[in-house]
This record gives C-alpha cells, structure tokens and sequence, in this order.
C-alpha cells in the first residue's frame, strides 16, 4: 500500500490509512486519509471524517461525512445520519439512514427502522392521549348537560 500511496494512487492511502488507524497511529492514519480524500479517494473522506470526529471536530466531520455521502459512499451517508440525529434533525437522519440502507449498510437498516419505530411509538401514545381528552370532555358535557337540562313538564 506504501508503494501505490507514494506513488499518488488513493486507494493505497486508503488502505494504509486504514492499517495505520488499526495500529492506533491517528495521526498518521488522519495524514493518510487525507492523501487518499484529496485525490477522490470517497471512503478516505468518510474515515477521515471518523477520526474528526472523535478529536471533536464535528463541523468538518460532518462536512466530510457530506462529501462522501454526496459522491454515492453509502458509509458517508449512515455516519452524517448520526451526527443528523445527534443535533435533532430527525427527518434528515432518515432520510440518510434509509439512503445507506438501500445501499447495503446494515446500521443505516437498523437507524432507519429504530426511528419508524419511534415515530410510531409517538403517534400512539398521541393517539391514546388524544382519545382520553375526547373522552374526558365528552363525559364531562354529559355530566354538564344532565344536570342543567330543562325539566321536562310532567
């Protein structure tokens, strides 16, 4: 991988980046991928984007995750539906978990269906809540009515 790195093939910094990272060399590993994103190397962006953010750099993080995901890396996609999530845009996490399912990611799967679930987790309880009021205001005009209801003549 050395070899097809230095010799200016991104998928070799890649793949270096991505032995580097398994070794614990963050630093070296965030270098390579680097090389690997600047010369259109998609998952080079997507690693990269990792290890911001675990330094804490969520905005660029974000961004890389974004670049990825726009150049149709699936992974780029799932991990810029996580940091959707995080900051509560909930729609768009969706829409990013479902576009990394399609693709195959088994997590954007699992995102996907966790949040439907959730949604419609919300909708019942809404549903029952709503049902209660309507059976709470109704009983209570009945009560209403019953008791100041003209006496009919007798």
């Amino acid at each position: 991988y050395k070899l097809a790195c230095d010799g200016g093939t991104p998928l070799g910094c890649y793949n270096l980046g991505v032995l580097e990272n398994d070794k614990g060399n963050k630093e070296e590993a965030a270098r390579l991928h680097k090389l690997a994103c600047d010369g259109g190397e998609l998952l080079g962006c997507n690693n990269l984007g990792l290890l911001e953010a675990e330094r804490g750099n969520k905005d660029e993080a974000a961004r890389l995750n974004k670049l990825a995901c726009d150049g149709g890396t699936p992974l780029g996609c799932y991990n810029l539906g996580v940091f959707e999530e995080e900051k509560g845009n909930m729609d768009e996490a969706a829409r990013l978990y479902k576009l990394a399912c399609d693709s195959g990611i088994k997590d954007g799967c699992r995102a996907y269906r966790a949040m439907k679930d959730q949604e419609s987790e919300q909708s019942d309880s809404y549903g029952k809540w709503l049902l209660g009021l309507m059976l709470f205001v109704g009983w209570q005009a009945f009560r209403y009515f019953r008791k100041n209801a003209p006496k009919s003549p007798s």
